[in-house]
């Protein structure tokens, strides 16, 4: 136990027995034995009774509640047999509590219950008395239930069931009410569920309430009214519906006899108004409402009688993509809605707020023709391209492929900011799916469509190799202008590594084969310009000789095109073959000059 249990009897009475013999003689009567005791007599300080000694036995009155009456019985104890005056002195609350002892253990053995008052607040429990005997009650054992406020069991008594005793000194016992108000409750559910049934209306009283909803005793046990099934009104609380003590019928939902469970509704007894609206109201109607609750998903708006409806957030607005209902609505604001939908038996009723305002879709082609030109407000930006707001609160977007000609300065998050205002022109028009195409690079001319007009197939260029790849070499041949020399294209021998040929940094002489508007691809050789060259060389010489020459008398191509394209390719030519090329040269300088 956690406090010490104190009796008020003295043990050194231990050894002594029971005898209840009222006609005891003197050697029978001595100190600690318990016998019966009549009243003859009671004065303002003490009961007299006659124990069949020689004298009365005296009690002091303080002993008794209220006074008792000449000829009533009861057991005593002998305390002595020769008091202040001479006289017997015995007890009856001794007594009582010598009796109680032996009646506690043999209850503890057998189960019995019995009877105690609770007299004051212990340590984790509460404090009673079985005539005299102190016991020590836990509050877990003094109710099923968690115990509010212990105060209210002081002075109040209650059978008992002893779970635990102490034969010590000072004589004590733990007690309990648990079993025995577990098994009362047993008996009283069996009851109900033996008196009621599933869609039964019933009375009860309330006797709780809870963040899940409202306990009602309905005879011996709780049953439970979900917060769902309190009132049609789902924005109602419970506590301004019922308090604690009111008298309440309700209907029986749900029985389950295993888990001692009831589901009642109060809502059920009351006729769903879902009826009466969709009586008086039709789809396409206006209706007032007020702003209750907002989700992520939309906003619950009451109307009249009490029903919600559901106000999507993909109906708040046209043109505008709504994150949150907050950035439109408030809550317990007054708006007017349109209804979109009423489903009686599912109970929803769908509602939209922008129908109430003009859809700028309507007239989109008017106020935004293809290729027009707009100024608007950047208001998002994605890794796909950026989203402008223009007039009417019309949105578009703006695909990365559409903020500039040159694929490489594409990334929107390092050309933009939000809040920016841009120059768009219009390309495409989705009226039924609410979409615009909008672009930035047709402002401006294309710069492959400039290089094509300014350089036919054909057309030969100088250019820097930007970068190399395994099939092939990019060239650079004006700012954002980069086409592509294939591998094929590098040499009039099989290249197997691009690098053996060009590098990076490297300025070489291309010939322009064609260019894909589509793709933006354009296609250089390096080899055509060379065999070109070699055509043009041979042409000349062919118009210039006057005898015969040679092909070696060239001057070498490899020169011509810079670092030497085909330096690589060359180290198969032998220093014999470097003598005889030489000699040519200078003849053919001579016969030049």
């Amino acid at each position: 136990m956690e406090e010490k249990l104190e009796s008020s009897e003295d043990m050194t009475m231990e050894t002594a027995t029971l005898d209840l013999d009222a006609h005891s003689t003197m050697q029978s009567v001595q100190k600690g034995a318990v016998i019966e005791g009549t009243v003859v007599m009671v004065d303002n300080e003490s009961v007299w009774v006659n124990v069949g000694y020689k004298s009365e036995g005296k009690i002091l009155l303080e002993e008794f509640d209220t006074p008792p009456v000449e000829g009533e019985k009861f057991p005593v104890v002998v305390l002595t047999t020769h008091g202040k005056s001479g006289e017997l002195v015995v007890s009856k609350k001794r007594a009582l509590s010598r009796v109680m002892r032996k009646t506690l253990e043999d209850a503890f053995e057998t189960g019995a219950l019995v009877s105690g008052k609770i007299v004051k607040e212990a340590k984790g429990g509460m404090m009673a008395e079985f005539d005299g005997v102190p016991g020590y009650v836990p509050l877990s054992h003094l109710e099923l239930s968690r115990v509010q406020d212990p105060k209210q069991y002081i002075g109040k008594i209650f059978d008992f069931k002893i779970i635990k005793v102490d034969k010590g000194k000072n004589f004590s016992v733990v007690a309990s009410r648990r079993d025995i108000l577990s098994a009362k409750r047993e008996e009283d559910i069996q009851e109900v569920f033996s008196r009621i049934k599933e869609k039964d209306v019933i009375e009860g009283t309330v006797s709780g309430i809870s963040r899940f909803g409202v306990f009602v005793d309905i005879g011996g046990m709780d049953g439970l009214i979900s917060l769902g099934d309190l009132s049609w009104n789902k924005q109602a609380k419970a506590s301004s519906l019922v308090s604690i003590g009111d008298k309440v019928k309700v209907k029986i939902l749900k029985i389950n006899t295993e888990k001692h469970q009831v589901s009642l509704s109060l809502k059920d007894l009351e006729p769903d108004p879902i009826h009466s609206f969709s009586e008086a109201h039709n789809v396409g109607d206006v209706v007032e409402g007020k702003v209750v609750k907002l989700e992520n998903f939309g906003a619950f708006v009451s109307l009249a009688g009490g029903i919600e409806g559901l106000l999507h957030i993909s109906e708040l607005s046209w043109t505008k993509k709504i994150n949150h209902p907050k950035q439109v609505l408030e809550t317990g604001s007054e708006i007017q809605v349109k209804i979109l939908g009423i489903d009686k038996e599912k109970r929803r009723i769908s509602l939209g707020f922008r129908q109430l305002l003009q859809n700028p879709f309507d007239s989109i082609e008017e106020d935004f023709p293809l290729a027009s030109k707009h100024t608007g407000k950047i208001v998002n930006i994605t890794e796909f391209g950026i989203f402008v707001e223009l007039s009417n609160g019309i949105e578009g977007l703006v695909r990365k492929e559409d903020l500039s000609w040159d694929k490489k300065d594409n990334d929107a998050k390092k050309q933009f900011s939000v809040e920016d205002m841009v120059e768009v022109q219009i390309l495409s028009i989705d009226k039924k799916n609410k979409k615009i195409g909008l672009g930035i690079k047709q402002l401006e001319e294309n710069p492959l469509a400039v290089f094509s007009y300014n350089n036919p197939p054909g057309s030969k260029m100088t250019g820097k190799v930007t970068r190399v790849s395994d099939f092939g070499a990019f060239v650079e041949l004006s700012p954002g202008i980069e086409g592509l020399v294939h591998i094929s294209k590098l040499s009039n021998k099989k290249v197997d590594k691009v690098e053996e040929v060009v590098k990076v940094g490297d300025s070489v002489n291309v010939k322009f084969l064609n260019i894909d508007m589509n793709s933006s691809k354009i296609s250089l050789s390096i080899k055509d310009y060379n065999k070109d060259v070699e055509k043009e060389l041979v042409n000349q010489y062919k118009s210039e000789d006057k005898g015969t020459f040679r092909l070696g008398d060239m001057i070498d191509l490899s020169s011509i095109n810079n670092k030497g394209n085909d330096k690589g390719n060359d180290k198969g030519n032998d220093k014999g073959n470097k003598k005889k090329t030489d000699k040519p040269k200078t003849e053919s300088k001579k016969n030049q000059g």
